[in-house]
């Protein structure tokens, strides 16, 4: 038989005590995804490299097996208000806590501890990979004409292939809407309203997989976010964001960056970095058009944990 690369589905949720399968079903747990890849067989390599009497290879030996899954997805809301979009788990498993207000919206943000963590099914055509105690992070990417995205990487437990029966998924209804004038309403920085190119955040989760005497775990250890802004470039005298970004000589300056994408309750997501550093500022050339490609670094407050959030309400 032959395998179809286009039959690659991945079921995703949430583990209620870390490393116990919670039985992902294709009915409620299928994640709607692009470019899925993965690393089937992923971990340290060590050699024997005993000593013969002739010159050859000696075998090599995996010393702490994991596996580790890349997509894509939407990056669009559940399209109702209050209740979380089909990603939600994988989300949550890479570092950010939920808070849902009925009716209204549902809102992630980083935590520091009590990370979550998710249980991947993986079926290629009728083929299946068990990926437990998976943790990850993820990169959002928006820009002009086209969809919103996110990548997500995850690490979690190797678990050998086995065969099932291919999967026949049901969806939760993604429509995502592409970046533009008539879905992107909102696309400011450091508070100051500009023509809107694309923006990417990098949650920069450091994720670890241990395979000690007695443990098989996967971790998040730290967390740098950092981020690129892209817009059309505005005169000094409206916003001096060449001061903004200096910092040899001077408190570095911190301010908002905020995007609203979409126009459909339940559809409408908000990206918002309300302290946050530019380190660097570089210009192109956009269509003739002076831009400003700046990367910024989100920096919380005294609080913790509040150095970005993302909305859909």
């Amino acid at each position: 038989m032959s395998f179809l690369t286009r039959n690659q589905i991945v079921l995703a949720k949430i583990e209620a005590t870390y490393g116990t399968d919670p039985t992902p079903e294709e009915d409620t747990n299928a994640i709607l995804t692009k470019n899925l890849q993965r690393q089937i067989y992923a971990g340290n390599r060590v050699s024997r490299d005993v000593n013969y009497p002739y010159m050859a290879n000696d075998f090599s030996i995996n010393t702490a097996p994991n596996v580790q899954v890349t997509f894509d997805v939407e990056l669009a809301g559940s399209g109702t208000a209050g209740t979380e979009p089909q990603f939600d788990s994988l989300l949550r498993a890479c570092g950010l806590a939920v808070t849902v207000v009925e009716s209204t919206s549902v809102t992630y943000a980083p935590v520091s501890k009590d990370f979550e963590s998710v249980t991947l099914y993986y079926n290629y055509d009728g083929e299946m990979q068990k990926v437990i105690g998976a943790r990850g992070t993820a990169v959002l990417n928006m820009t002009r004409g086209g969809l919103p995205m996110i990548s997500f990487t995850f690490t979690g437990r190797y678990a050998k292939p086995t065969a099932v029966v291919q999967y026949d998924p049901t969806y939760t209804a993604v429509s995502p809407v592409p970046f533009s004038s008539y879905n992107t309403t909102t696309f400011s920085v450091h508070s100051q309203a500009v023509d809107g190119e694309g923006l990417t955040l990098d949650l920069g989760n450091n994720v670890v997989h241990r395979n000690l005497a007695g443990s098989d775990t996967v971790h998040i250890t730290d967390r740098n976010p950092t981020g690129t802004v892209q817009f059309d470039a505005v005169a000094i005298a409206t916003k001096d964001y060449f001061s903004a970004m200096e910092s040899h000589n001077k408190t570095p300056t911190t301010g908002a960056i905020s995007v609203v994408h979409g126009g459909t309750a339940g559809n409408i997501f908000t990206f918002t970095a309300s302290q946050s550093q530019l380190s660097n500022i570089n210009e192109a050339d956009s269509d003739g058009i002076r831009s400003f490609n700046a990367d910024y670094i989100p920096v919380p407050t005294d609080s913790g944990n509040d150095e970005f959030s993302l909305a859909f309400t």
